[in-house]
């Protein structure tokens, strides 16, 4: 039961998770140049890239349409790998126009400032000065060989977006990772209505670009979590077979064991359903408090081996338990129900 809940429990936070960030995003678009290549089951996507002239130019084209103080071009980079499957970087280096933070984040600051300065300085979530072991503005993280001070912390917050983030200017994300263009062009408008207008428009105009709106991002991650969704099913199903093998031979055992104690009970008129109620309820009851340790199991591994920030559901816990209780009774049905067969003089000379 520790791996179903395990499972069940990453998968589910994985999917509400991204759902919600992607809420948030509303509104925004990314705009690179059209490489025939899908990018669009990123969040935010972490390939591609537009040149600087060429994100002017849409900027300009389109002025009229957006939030030019959350519209730039970014720069995406994983610094520090998810620590968990299917969960966010533990940091991720976002490079974009100093002044132009709000695009991205909108988290306070915590300690320093959210503002990033111009140069030499970066802004970090709260997982990533984790990461980098930093509790206090002034101390210095080192990216891609080179030394950048931290001018702010950002608050924490319920989301894979803010938290692991690296905010940095532009100009230093694309010399510190070796970058010539900015990974894409991010568009935020002024009127949440006009996305789908705005990115029809912006296609025509400029034919060799790519705009993958929240929708597109969207229906792509749905595609993409099918496959994990099916492979994770196929797991807990897997799971959940070996227990229902492994609790009929453990039952079976205990039934040989206890032959000659079976055996007084029918003797002394017990009857053959009371036995095998007896068992079933034994089983299950046993199966029940292994699905409440799995539980406790299964948090404490989320929390201490992957590191995770999320606690197991009421609703996954619960289906844990049921689950265990279940497999317990039907495990034990077939070795209960041999119990019941056995000729009460037979049993009693059993040893």
């Amino acid at each position: 039961m520790q791996l179903f809940v395990v499972i069940t429990s990453i998968l589910n936070y994985t999917i509400k998770d991204l759902e919600q960030e992607l809420a948030k995003y509303a509104g925004q678009m990314f705009v690179q140049v059209d490489t025939g290549v899908s990018t669009g089951e990123e969040f935010p996507p972490q390939t591609g890239s537009i040149s600087l002239a060429d994100s002017d130019a849409i900027i300009e084209a389109v002025a009229a349409r957006i939030d030019p103080e959350r519209s730039t071009p970014v720069v995406f980079q994983v610094i520090g790998k998810p620590a968990y499957p299917n969960g966010p970087p533990q940091a991720m280096a976002v490079g974009l126009l100093p002044g132009r933070e709000a695009a991205y984040t909108r988290a306070p600051a915590a300690s320093g400032s959210a503002a990033l300065p111009a140069s030499g300085g970066v802004v970090l979530g709260a997982a990533a000065a984790e990461y980098f072991n930093v509790d206090q503005v002034g101390a210095t993280v080192t990216i891609g060989g080179e030394a950048f001070e931290v001018t702010g912390i950002l608050e924490e917050q319920q989301d894979r977006v803010s938290n692991p983030v690296v905010l940095m200017a532009l100009e230093d994300a694309l010399r510190v990772m070796n970058q010539a263009n900015p990974t894409a062009l991010l568009l935020t408008v002024s009127n949440i209505g006009d996305v789908s207008a705005l990115a029809e428009d912006i296609g025509s105009a400029f034919p060799d670009m790519r705009v993958i709106t929240q929708a597109e991002i969207a229906r792509n991650l749905d595609e993409s979590l099918a496959g994990t969704r099916t492979f994770m099913s196929l797991i807990n199903y897997t799971v959940l077979a070996a227990a229902i093998v492994l609790v009929s031979i453990v039952m079976y055992m205990a039934v040989m064991e206890r032959t000659r104690e079976l055996g007084i009970l029918r003797a002394i008129g017990a009857g053959r359903s009371r036995v095998l109620g007896s068992l079933l309820l034994e089983a299950m009851v046993l199966s029940f408090v292994g699905g409440l340790i799995g539980n406790g199991a299964g948090q404490l591994l989320l929390i201490y081996a992957w590191k995770a920030d999320f606690m197991v559901s009421g609703a996954t816990a619960a289906a844990g338990v049921v689950a265990a209780a279940a497999i317990g009774g039907l495990g034990a049905l077939i070795p209960a129900f041999k119990a019941t067969q056995a000729v009460p003089n037979e049993a009693l000379r059993y040893e």
